[in-house]
């Protein structure tokens, strides 16, 4: 069963705070993962978005973590209301949800018309 990225990160922080396993997380991982998502969840291509999103918010706070930021900081340079990352980590931002119908959408033209 697919473990979801961020759920991974959190497990693999828990077990140890040792930096080789942050690197992993941050690196190694995320890499993995984003393979895997493009091989098994292009066939549905909402959860495929959204999972690619939720990998790339923990791994920008892995990053952060790891560079002795927060999302505080992050958003005051970046000009960004504090509470966008959290509301990203509660659920999925619309825009995200509205790219991924879009392509459900043409995925399924190019299907009918015989392009994949």
């Amino acid at each position: 069963m697919f473990t979801p990225p961020s759920a991974v990160i959190i497990e693999i922080h828990q077990k140890s705070s040792e930096k080789h396993l942050q690197d992993y997380a941050n690196t190694v991982h995320y890499a993995s993962t984003l393979n895997f998502l493009i091989k098994d969840k292009m066939s549905n291509p909402e959860e495929y978005f959204d999972a690619v999103f939720r990998a790339r918010i923990a791994k920008l706070e892995n990053d952060a973590k790891a560079a002795g930021m927060n999302f505080t900081t992050i958003c005051k340079e970046v000009g960004v209301s504090r509470a966008t990352p959290d509301r990203w980590k509660r659920g999925t931002p619309r825009t995200i949800e509205i790219v991924a119908q879009m392509e459900k959408f043409v995925a399924a033209e190019r299907a009918e018309k015989g392009l994949d």
